[in-house]
């Protein structure tokens, strides 16, 4: 028998056969990809919460580490102090009333005295002259001496003290600090993977995920790039708090290949940001400055731009980002009222549970680079 009439008649013989499946085929297939599902999910979660509790161990930390530091007295103004000084101003004008009273009185006692003595020497004039006359046994009696005033001396005036002196010497000055900053993340994202076959075509198949044959998809994100503006008020000589306004851009293009031919999908992302940081203060040595940042940032998506092939279409906006970070910076003080500063540091970005793909959610975690001018104002209290 000939190859081509068997194959003939065994395609005959099964053409109308047919076999149900198992009915524990399915429930086989949905526990296999529950436990594919589970093992990344489970340690997808775990990685996040370790993060996590890591920063906040470490802000906590550094902070109860700050403010357990002892920080020298610094002298101030007490409300006894300020009560004793208003009383005094208060009575200045009756004190220099009393003292020239007192030196007018003085001075009549003395012009008193004065008129006084005159007249004790008139009179010891005209006895002398009498007992001149007299005979010489008189003469010989010895005459008392008169104690002869002593000169007036003006009493000593108490100091003038100069309250508005002190009041500038226990002012103390405030620095407040303005940044200008650029940061940008390390590197870039780009991934690929093979277009998924449609559903219904999957249904007909026993495979948990199936690809077309010859299509393709990339995603490429270009490193994102942050300009800011931040000022800086110190609570106390080791810790400052910082905030301001922070303006991110997302740029990211998503290819779809089909056999000869790619259509081509740009997206822009404008975010407008609110940081508030935590700076401590751990080294100062000639100009030179050493500081831990730590804190977190909220970003609202302000503009977003979508292009496929040349073609501006309609794009929702992207949620609210949420991120914490933290960065140790390096300081050199050019003159005393500016500075050049560089902060290298970690941030983890939180999935807002958009659609939105973007450079935060393939890469929540990246390490960056800022680089900034400080200008420090001082202010009195």
């Amino acid at each position: 028998m000939k190859q081509e009439e068997w194959a003939e008649r065994l395609n005959n013989h099964l053409k109308n056969y047919q076999q149900e499946p198992t009915r524990d085929l399915w429930e086989g297939i949905e526990a296999s990809l529950d436990k594919q599902a589970k093992g990344p999910m489970r340690l997808m979660v775990m990685r996040r919460w370790l993060m996590a509790a890591a920063i906040i161990g470490i802000i906590f930390g550094g902070t109860y580490l700050l403010w357990h530091h002892e920080v020298p007295p610094q002298p101030q103004i007490t409300e006894a102090k300020q009560a004793h000084k208003a009383e005094q101003t208060d009575k200045a004008p009756e004190k220099f009333i009393a003292q020239a009273e007192e030196s007018h009185t003085i001075a009549a006692k003395t012009t008193e005295q004065h008129v006084q003595q005159t007249m004790v020497e008139e009179e010891t004039d005209v006895q002398q002259k009498e007992e001149n006359a007299l005979p010489d046994e008189k003469s010989t009696i010895p005459q008392e001496d008169t104690p002869s005033p002593q000169p007036h001396r003006p009493l000593p005036s108490e100091p003038k003290v100069d309250y508005q002196h002190t009041e500038r010497q226990q002012h103390q000055p405030l620095r407040l600090t303005i940044g200008l900053f650029a940061q940008g993340n390390t590197n870039d994202m780009n991934s690929r993977n093979g277009v998924v076959m449609n559903t219904n075509i999957m249904s007909r198949a026993a495979a948990t995920r199936a690809y077309l044959l010859n299509y393709e998809e990339r995603e490429s994100h270009d490193q994102p790039v942050s300009f800011g503006l931040t000022i800086g008020y110190p609570l106390n000589k080791w810790l400052s708090v910082y905030s301001g306004v922070v303006y991110t851009k997302l740029h990211s293009s998503f290819t779809t290949l089909m056999l000869k031919h790619q259509i081509v999908r740009n997206q822009k992302l404008h975010y407008l940001g609110v940081p508030l940081n935590l700076q401590a203060h751990l080294v100062q040595w000639h100009g030179i400055g050493l500081y831990l940042t730590a804190g977190g940032q909220a970003d609202w998506n302000i503009k977003a731009e979508s292009n496929t092939d040349g073609i501006d279409q309609v794009m929702d906006k992207d949620r609210m980002l949420w991120s914490v970070g933290e960065s140790l910076g390096l300081e050199y003080r050019i003159i005393p009222q500016l500075s050049l500063y560089a902060e290298p540091g970690i941030r983890h970005y939180f999935n807002n549970g958009s659609t939105i793909n973007n450079y935060f959610k393939d890469k929540p975690t990246s390490f960056n680079l800022q680089l900034g001018l400080r200008l420090n104002i001082n202010t009195t209290k």
